[in-house]
């Protein structure tokens, strides 16, 4: 893409990462202690899961897949699988993710280019993310973005091209001007390749096996595709 005039960006994985605290004692339950830099590999692995069955039992396999990838042995897997997903849908998620996201967000919304979140959560992403000093519409302590776009509180969530159509109306782009950023190739990949957007898939660990799209390792990498989309020629 020659010209990059927004990056809408997921939350989830490229931003923030469950409590490590709080996996960490859903695991220990079944007698595994798993370091962060574990944890966070893990819940990697749970989106290729979950990206591989999203119309059927994906949140199980993803719970399958985390708890294999952080240690647990097979025969303890459904013994921990209700606290993982008590630990990961109503435990706190912490400003954490592969190569400081929240640093890199900064550093993206510094380079003048709209930046939006675009984000399938409980409707409370913008309170947070400003409680957390990580962005907020307008000026404030941390990233300056367009909009969040919250699925909870939008009351359309990722695929639907629909939720992308809100971002774009807010920082005023084209869609072929546009790139978005995530970790699900069926949230965000796909739903954005459908609302004519450039997808970046946020893939820290080289876990994707499809080649049809464009892969990222940190929110650095996209920061550096900004600087070179309008870098003089």
């Amino acid at each position: 893409m020659e010209v990059v005039e927004a990056v809408f960006c997921d939350l989830g994985g490229v931003v923030w990462q469950p409590s490590v605290a709080a996996m960490k004692a859903a695991l220990e339950r079944v007698g595994v202690d798993a370091d962060e830099t574990t944890l966070d590999r893990a819940a990697y692995a749970s989106i290729v899961a979950y990206d591989a069955a999203p119309d059927g039992d994906g949140f199980v396999g993803a719970d399958r897949a985390y708890a294999l990838s952080a240690g647990v042995p097979e025969d303890r897997i459904e013994d921990v699988l209700e606290h993982l997903r008590d630990a990961y849908s109503t435990g706190p998620w912490e400003a954490r993710s592969a190569g400081d996201g929240v640093a890199a967000l900064k550093a993206l919304a510094a380079t003048g280019v709209g930046v939006a979140i675009v984000s399938n959560a409980s409707g409370t992403a913008e309170a947070e993310l400003l409680e957390q000093a990580i962005c907020q519409v307008g000026e404030g302590p941390g990233a300056q973005v367009a909009v969040v776009v919250d699925s909870g509180a939008a009351g359309v969530a990722k695929p639907d091209p629909a939720i992308f159509a809100l971002a774009l109306e807010a920082t005023r782009t084209a869609p072929e001007h546009t790139v978005h950023v995530g970790d699900s190739l069926h949230f965000d990949v796909d739903g954005a390749a459908a609302a004519g957007i450039t997808p970046l898939h946020f893939d820290p660990y080289d876990l994707c096996e499809r080649d049809d799209h464009d892969h990222v390792h940190t929110l650095w990498d996209v920061v550096d595709l900004v600087n070179r989309a309008r870098a003089p020629r």
